[in-house]
């Protein structure tokens, strides 16, 4: 759905390790990138920074099915919202927005 909006999210992919085995991945799963049409696809941004790194002066919250912080939203006031794109079973984005010191 954010490809077909006309006002599609940014979207960073973060702590996304530059290896062989997850070049593979992103080829096989998301076929479009270095594509002939790539330039007018609005597409995410891969880095193998970490979200501070990334987002140094923003505000930012970690979306966990296990945090302890309610977020009402509208979130008017959040520069950067962060998913954790595993299952999130281990608590990986709480265990994340902790070693970063950011709201989860």
């Amino acid at each position: 759905e954010n490809l077909d909006s006309r006002t599609p999210w940014h979207m960073s992919f973060v702590n996304f390790p530059n290896t062989e085995d997850a070049q593979k991945w992103l080829e096989k799963s998301v076929g479009f990138y270095g594509g002939q049409y790539t330039h007018q696809t609005v597409l995410p941004d891969f880095t193998e920074k970490g979200v501070k790194e990334t987002f140094p002066d923003q505000e930012v919250v970690y979306i966990s099915r296990h945090a302890r912080e309610t977020l009402d939203g509208p979130l008017s006031n959040v520069d950067a919202i962060a998913l954790c794109v595993s299952m999130d079973t281990a608590r990986e984005a709480l265990g994340a927005a902790r070693r970063g010191r950011i709201r989860a």
